[in-house]
């Protein structure tokens, strides 16, 4: 199984997200297509390990209800297995014990983060995101390497759907 462990603020939101309030919360719709890319061409399933995760932990959503969520911000494909858990110093750390109780422990994983705290551990395994940007093609390229798919010629197609940043970014305003 390929997993994705998913941050979710600096990943699918940057910071000027945090600038309007009519925005806060939200993910913006650009990367939110890089998402779906990255999981359409390698059907990996999400491990939340962002903030956004207490809503399960506090019983506000189950994972499927996390899952539908993220659909009605645009991740077509999301398939949320489960949560990492709370109250450790780095998110890494968070992210190792989950791995640890797994059984089998997963292998064929990448984490997508703006938070580098206890990632040393996973050098090969983690892709920094930068908050001020997102999730971007060249991570998604990586990471689709990373968990050993390749893109299939088909998607090619549907980048005029795409929704650019930059329009995105006009509606912030």
């Amino acid at each position: 199984m390929k997993i994705v462990f998913l941050d979710m603020d600096g990943v699918l939101n940057t910071y000027a997200t945090f600038e309007s309030p009519t925005t806060i919360g939200m993910v913006n719709p650009a990367l939110a297509v890089r998402l779906n890319k990255l999981l359409m061409f390698t059907n990996a399933r999400l491990v939340i390990s962002s903030t956004w995760r207490n809503v399960i932990h506090n019983g506000h959503y189950s994972l499927y209800g996390f899952a539908h969520m993220l659909q009605t911000h645009g991740i077509l494909s999301a398939n949320v297995i489960g949560a990492t858990g709370e109250h450790m110093d780095a998110r890494g750390d968070e992210i190792r014990e989950w791995l640890r109780q797994q059984s089998p422990r997963p292998t064929n994983y990448v984490i997508l983060d703006d938070d580098s705290s206890g990632m040393d551990f996973f050098e090969d395994k983690f892709i920094k995101i930068d908050s001020r940007q997102g999730l971007q093609d060249e991570h998604v390229d990586r990471a689709i390497a990373m968990l050993g798919s390749e893109p299939f010629e088909e998607y090619e197609g549907v980048e005029g759907r795409w929704v650019e940043d930059r329009d995105w970014q006009k509606n912030v305003s």
